[in-house]
């Protein structure tokens, strides 16, 4: 009866080996899954950089663009008020100008000054949508940044993961090997008085698998 019982232990130890090894690969899995995702989160960091390099890249043109604008908005302010003179002569050149030409002048100088003021306005609408653009870019950076902050981790645990099954399996090898070898030597006993060799060789098994319980 107790050597029933001792197998019976010995049959539930590897079973349980077994079991732990099943767990911990569903565990493996999982992190390899995970091991994935930071590879797919590395490659969204890189396309979301680019992205806000060249988003940043637009915002500085159109910027230089509009001070460009006002530059020369300025300039032609000025001009039109000097053409307010009522003096016959070209503020700018010096030059004799009459009063339909300087009219007409003025008149193509406001032009101007209304497209410009008009581009100006637009640059400042796309200014606005890059910056909102830019402003949710970085945010949705930082939060990918924080979650591969977990990839060291992830990367220890599989490690550990996969060195831990190793050593499970291995132990499970030896008790199988134990267990086979002590059925072997029951197989060897003819009777319930036991020989003695067989008996002593069956007690040196059965102490060498408690030690590996």
């Amino acid at each position: 009866m107790m050597e029933k019982e001792m197998l019976s232990f010995k049959v539930s130890n590897l079973e349980k080996k077994i079991e732990e090894i099943a767990e911990m690969e569903k565990e493996l899995e999982i992190s390899r899954k995970e091991k994935e995702g930071m590879k797919q989160l590395e490659e969204e960091k890189l396309s979301k950089e680019r992205f806000l390099k060249d988003l940043d890249s637009r915002i500085q043109k159109l910027k230089q663009v509009n001070e460009n604008i006002e530059k020369r908005g300025d300039e032609i302010i000025t001009k039109i008020s000097l053409l307010e003179n009522p003096e016959p002569n070209c503020p700018v050149c010096g030059k004799e100008m009459r009063y339909d030409h300087k009219v007409n002048v003025k008149m193509k100088m406001n032009e101007q000054v209304s497209r410009e003021r008009n581009l100006f306005k637009k640059n400042l609408e796309q200014l606005k949508e890059f910056e909102g653009k830019k402003e949710l870019g970085e945010s949705e950076l930082k939060d990918i940044e924080r979650k591969l902050l977990a990839r060291p981790l992830i990367q220890d645990k599989e490690a550990l993961l996969k060195e831990k099954i190793a050593e499970t399996r291995q132990e499970a090898r030896e008790l199988s090997n134990l267990e086979k070898r002590a059925e072997d030597v029951k197989r060897t006993i003819i009777d319930r008085s036991y020989a003695p060799m067989a008996q002593k060789l069956l007690k040196e098994v059965n102490k060498e698998i408690r030690k590996n319980l």
